[in-house]
């Protein structure tokens, strides 16, 4: 399947880990215990469901990662992009993602189509 891209990927990941956070139930990502951090942190240790690999070859400092916290402008983006449920990122990722699933996901011009008004039938 298509990855999307660094920058998404990345916001993303610190956007799931600092949501308890944000949510105030943790003043710290690392409190909320049912969290794929620990075993991020200590893969060694592992947490029984965490596949670590993946995140950890892309980000291995995973701490700083999350310890430099949100992009809010990103985080916002990404969070506006669930509601609609169409999916985020660069260009060509989104183009793969449609190739894959043999049909358009980029969200279509607002408003009426040329041509039409309001009056049309």
């Amino acid at each position: 399947g298509a990855m999307p891209d660094e920058g998404h990927l990345g916001a993303a990941l610190r956007s799931v880990v600092l949501s308890p956070v944000r949510a105030r139930l943790v003043d710290q990502a690392a409190d909320w215990r049912w969290s794929s951090l620990h075993a991020l942190i200590r893969p060694e240790a592992g947490d029984g469901l965490t596949t670590t690999a993946p995140v950890l070859s892309r980000y291995p400092e995973i701490a700083g990662l999350v310890a430099a916290g949100e992009d809010d402008a990103l985080s916002r983006t990404l969070r506006r992009a669930e509601t609609i449920g169409r999916p985020l990122g660069a260009t060509d990722f989104l183009a793969r993602l449609e190739a894959e699933a043999g049909r358009v996901l980029k969200p279509g011009k607002r408003g009426r189509k040329a041509g039409m008004s309001a009056l049309s039938p």
